[in-house]
């Protein structure tokens, strides 16, 4: 956790680089020659340098067999904290029984390894950490006092409790004021987790007669893995019989790796951190640049409000300088006249044209038009769309006709027009509401589809062709409204920005792509709002199922209420699922929700309080009233009334 804070300095390899993760868990690919006790296909947890990795080479006595009934991401909590708990105070410190155990921490697992190692030792613990939740969750695993590390009384409450000072004091927190050791009496030990930056001042004891130690797991596996293997076999036998269980976790899937380091840098995490590489994402590759024809033209549909006026500043942005931009109004649509003279400002030459691209002819002349100014024709953006947000309703053929009539019709009439143009692209602005569906824009997400079979046409003819699936853009269009936007969101259609829109097509426009979709979605939160997703084969493997890794099932999150490292820490692995599960309908992170306050406060209407209801259901089998939950007490209340 300090390395990922940049508290401390990270090791490197031979080429500078940092290989982050040492405890692990999965499945044994390959031995090596005089591998005994290990096959492959066999589930195991343990220790390996560069664990955050799909693949990992380790040392077959740093690794035991996973036990059975446990699950990898259980196991993966135990063999840093546990490992190095054990070094720390049985072979460094030498912690007794009787003897008092004060453990400044900033979270994690290790604080929680020593609470239980220190309770078989037969000593008395004494925590300090950071944030609520921590101190919390230290409570609920049985630890006498736990104190808030900011308190600037902490070292008189401390000294008051133990009387001339701690025996053992083990440090969590990273590197710590020197007047942590100043807490020591005569003979006592501090033990500081991971080695701080070379030239950091070592703190001083107020007594002679005091041991000074730092422990770094992660060096000691490295350098000395001989000695720590021998010390994982220990903790491996203690885990076989029970006495050490795995700790609270908070689990990320690699697609959001960079959101586990955000979350231990803010101090978001409770318990140990957990990274699941099962389903891994898609890899980047380098695309060709975009180059524009300075000398040719663009043509852009729906070009002049939404998203197709920020496509054509993204053009002018990219080196166009010839922009055709068409709608029904033409010049006279609102914003046209400041739109244009933005892209003036900006060094290119656009003009407004009105025109249906429902009608063949309209489209026509207008090609033609283009052709006779002299600039050639060389890219096409098929942004025009009617949105009607309403109920399917088979007899309103009109109503229908609307948004069926610029995809169906409008698609084929600029593709017809076009085919003899030498053009660099060629493309059509779709929804992911044709993937994904939605039952109040049945007739968009068919038009969408109909736009799209003509794109797979125009490739089939050898022609350039590429339909985008867009999802939301943030501050675009209808989402400009931010009670639409916070809606969306909530049900787990995220935003993206324009940036990251425009990115995005740069580099489908750079590949050889012919469809893709530009989304950011929480799959999970998607299907508990629609549950078809799960049951449609080109979707359901994008959220998470029962057979996946069990972590990210309700039934091991549940497994997490009665298995966690002291029964009675239950209700604190209860609130921290309940604020996660408020932070998704809210559409906020876990950390960012006050559990001082009641739902209702939280801004919990009917509608996300049904949303809510939910998610209790599926995640704790079990049925609450709405009126209970849109005005009933503070989550943390919840588990303690079940």
């Amino acid at each position: 956790m300090a390395r990922a804070r940049g508290d401390i300095a990270v090791p490197t390899d031979a080429e500078g680089r940092w290989r982050p993760g040492l405890g692990c868990a999965g499945v044994v690919l390959a031995t090596g020659r005089g591998v005994t006790g290990l096959r492959p296909g066999q589930p195991v947890y343990g220790l390996a340098p560069g664990a955050c990795a799909t693949r990992v080479r380790a040392r077959a006595d740093l690794l035991a067999p996973l036990p059975e009934g446990m699950r990898f991401a259980q196991a993966a909590t135990l063999p840093v904290a546990f490992l190095t708990a054990r070094r720390a105070l049985d072979q460094l410190a030498r912690l007794g029984p009787g003897e008092t155990l004060f453990v400044p921490c900033a979270g994690g697992g290790i604080a929680l390894a020593a609470v239980c190692h220190a309770r078989q030792a037969g000593a008395e613990t004494l925590v300090a950490a950071e944030q609520e939740a921590d101190r919390d969750m230290l409570r609920a695993a049985g630890v006498r006092e736990v104190f808030d590390s900011a308190d600037p009384a902490l070292d008189r409450h401390l000294r008051l409790l133990t009387g001339d000072g701690p025996d053992v004091v083990l440090d969590c927190a990273g590197p710590i004021a020197p007047d942590a050791a100043e807490l020591l009496p005569p003979g006592g030990r501090l033990v500081r987790v991971l080695q701080g930056a070379a030239g950091d001042r070592m703190p001083r004891p107020r007594h002679s007669d005091a041991l000074l130690a730092s422990v770094d797991t992660e060096w000691a596996v490295t350098a000395r893995p001989e000695a720590a293997a021998a010390l994982f076999t220990d903790v491996a036998a203690r885990v076989a019989e029970g006495t050490y269980r795995p700790l609270p976790f908070t689990c990320h899937q690699a697609a959001r790796a960079a959101e586990a380091f955000e979350w231990l840098h803010a101090g978001f995490s409770t318990g140990h951190t957990v990274l699941d590489l099962s389903a891994l994402p898609r890899v980047r590759q380098r695309h060709r640049a975009l180059t524009l024809d300075d000398r040719g033209g663009y043509l852009m549909t729906g070009g002049l409000s939404g998203l197709g006026a920020e496509t054509a500043r993204w053009l002018a942005a990219r080196g166009a300088r010839h922009l055709a931009l068409v709608s029904r109004s033409g010049p006279a649509a609102e914003g046209a006249r400041e739109l244009l003279a933005a892209l003036r400002e900006q060094g290119a030459h656009a003009t407004a044209h009105a025109a249906d691209v429902t009608e063949p002819r309209q489209v026509r002349k207008l090609v033609a038009e283009l052709a006779a100014a002299g600039t050639p024709l060389r890219g096409v953006i098929h942004a025009a769309a009617v949105l009607r947000d309403a109920p399917f309703d088979d007899g309103d053929e009109e109503a229908d006709r609307a948004p069926l009539a610029p995809k169906l019709t409008g698609t084929r009439a600029v593709d017809t027009a076009t085919r003899e143009s030498c053009l660099d692209f060629f493309v059509v602005y779709s929804s992911v509401t044709h993937t994904i569906g939605n039952p109040h824009q049945a007739t968009y997400a068919a038009g969408n589809a109909a736009a799209e079979a003509v794109v797979r046409e125009r490739r089939k003819a050898g022609l350039p062709g590429l339909a985008v699936q867009w999802a939301g853009i943030e501050g675009v269009g209808a989402l400009a409204d931010p009670v639409l936007a916070r809606s969306l969101t909530s049900r787990g259609m995220g935003l993206v920005t324009p940036r990251q829109a425009f990115a995005a097509l740069e580099e489908l426009l750079g590949s050889d792509a012919e469809m893709s979709a530009v989304l950011n979605c929480d799959w999970e939160r998607m299907a508990e709002v629609r549950s078809h997703i799960r049951a449609r084969p080109r979707l359901r493997h994008l959220a998470p199922h029962a057979e996946h890794i069990g972590h990210t099932t309700p039934e091991a999150r549940r497994d997490r209420l009665t298995q966690g490292p002291l029964p009675q820490a239950h209700s604190v692995v209860a609130e921290e699922m309940l604020t996660r599960l408020t932070g998704r309908v809210l559409g906020a992170p876990p950390g960012g929700i006050d559990r001082s306050r009641t739902l209702d406060h939280l801004g919990i209407d009917s509608i996300m309080a049904t949303e809510l209801i939910g998610a209790i259901r599926k995640e704790f089998g079990r049925e609450m009233a709405a009126l209970e939950v849109a005005s009933g007490p503070r989550s943390p209340s919840w588990p303690r009334a079940w």
